[in-house]
């Protein structure tokens, strides 16, 4: 290819902003989210390191149920990350 002959490289162009995946709109303030999103840790910490229980199967509950809750947060830790990324 030499230049201006028109032919444009396609890893060259940039990406279609039409194109993109927009992120969920956030529910709840990122403050909040934060709030949320540690108290969820360290639950998940506590109960792995002290089990409210010794029963294995009480224990994989808990830890699943915490897991759902934080999975409801992960929607909106993107925009948290991106509002960071933009300030920093």
């Amino acid at each position: 290819m030499s230049e201006g002959d028109g032919v444009t490289d396609p890893t060259m162009t940039e990406p279609d902003v039409n194109q993109m995946e927009v992120a969920p709109p956030v529910s709840s303030p990122p403050s909040i989210t934060s709030v949320n999103l540690t108290s969820l840790l360290y639950a998940a910490e506590a109960t792995i390191r002290e089990p409210a229980s010794s029963d294995p199967v009480t224990r994989c509950l808990q830890l699943n149920e915490l897991t759902k809750q934080m999975k409801r947060l992960r929607g909106t830790i993107p925009l948290i990350m991106c509002d960071a990324d933009v300030y920093v």
